[in-house]
Formats: C-alpha cells, structure tokens, sequence
C-alpha cells in the first residue's frame, strides 16, 4: 500500500516536468508599449515645440531590430526594439519640434529644415532561467543592453547637435511549469523591455531639448 502511494507522488512530482518536454513548439513576440510611458514623460518635463520641421531617419540595422532568445525548451520569445524605439522616438521629438517626419531614406525634401540621422551603436539581449526546486515555479529574467547614436544637421549637412541614448535594463517574470507552453509566461518581460527603450528615447530627447547648438540652429530659421 505504501509502495503505491509513493509511486502515485512520484508520477504527480513528473508530471510538470513531462509537460514542458513534451509540449509542442510556440512563439511569443514581446508587446512593448509604442508610446513613451508616463513616468518617462514626465522626467522630460514641459513641452516646448521649437519651429522648426525635421527629417526623421532611423538606420535599417536600428529600425527593424529584434533578437529571439529561448524561454524554457521549445518556447521561443521574441524580443521586438528597433519598432518600439522609432515609434517612441518619433513621439518624443515630435515633442521638441513643430514637425517630424519619418524618412525611408537621408535625404531632405524642400519642405525639411533638418535632418536627424539615428544609427545603432550596440546591442545585447540576454534571458535566462531557473527553478526553484521547493516551490516548482520558474524565473526568467531578461536583460537588455542598447545604445544608439543621434546626429542632426542642417540643410548644409552641417552638424548642428550629437547625443546618445543608452539603456542597461533587467528585470524578471515567474511562472510555473502549467504556465510554461502559453504566452502568458513571458508577459512580466514586457516592462523591462519597455524601460530600456524609454531610456534611450529620453535621454536623446532631453538631451536635444537643453542643447544649445539647437537654440542656435532655431534661431538661425527665424531669422531667415
């Protein structure tokens, strides 16, 4: 009697851990929010739209960025950055300018004062994960590394203003074993996902606004 019992907790016990081997294949693609979030919004502080209209374009490398990095076996998380960051970015400077507007290519058209050049200067993507033996829940912690490079320069292709934007961002969801084969096991990634972006937006953005070489540059249109 007592041999059953402990057979029926030992097949209880492996349970979890057959299911994760054995579940089938999935994908789940990161959901970052495309707006800059309140609090970032916030560290910006007042808005002031300078009069001026500019050419937005964001390198292909940056633009269409995204890594794929394993969750537990079989389940593959996606981790989008460079469409989150354009969408964001172009928030953030339609903030600082009167006009901004999304380039596919560096060319000014008549209409464009400038030209803001924004290129990727590195990236990394690490996610790991672990058990904890007692309580059968998982941990997954994802780390994201980013920086990228911005240049505005006039109609001249003079250099009018340079900065950087960077993120070093962790953070960590848990789950359990039932959890593992379904998406919902990676939702917690989204928010360390987004702070990065939002970091690297901002600081290029603030940094423009108290820039200035941009003061100089806007004053210079309105005197012509």
């Amino acid at each position: 009697m007592q041999h059953q019992r402990f057979a029926r907790l030992v097949t209880v016990g492996l349970m979890p851990a057959l299911l994760v081997g054995c579940m089938t294949q999935i994908t789940t693609r990161l959901q970052p929010s495309p707006a800059i979030g309140m609090e970032s919004l916030a560290a910006l502080g007042s808005i002031e739209r300078r009069k001026a209209a500019i050419g937005l374009y964001i390198a292909p490398n940056l633009r269409g960025l995204e890594e794929s990095r394993e969750l537990t076996q079989g389940h593959t998380v996606i981790v989008p950055i460079g469409s989150p960051f354009s969408a964001k970015l172009l928030q953030g400077l339609s903030y600082t300018f009167e006009r901004v507007a999304l380039l596919d290519k560096p060319e000014l058209t008549p209409d464009l004062n400038g030209l803001m050049n924004v290129e990727l200067v590195s990236s990394h993507v690490d996610l790991v994960g672990s058990r904890n033996i007692w309580s059968g829940q998982f941990t997954s912690q994802l780390s994201i590394i980013l920086e990228v490079k911005a240049t505005l320069t006039n109609r001249n292709g003079d250099v009018v203003w340079v900065g950087t934007g960077a993120a070093n961002q962790t953070g960590e969801t848990t789950y359990t074993a039932y959890d593992a084969g379904s998406s919902s096991a990676a939702f917690g990634l989204n928010e360390p996902l987004n702070r990065a972006i939002d970091a690297a937006v901002t600081q290029i953005v603030s940094a423009l606004k108290q820039s200035e070489s941009l003061r100089r540059f806007i004053a210079e249109l309105g005197a012509k």
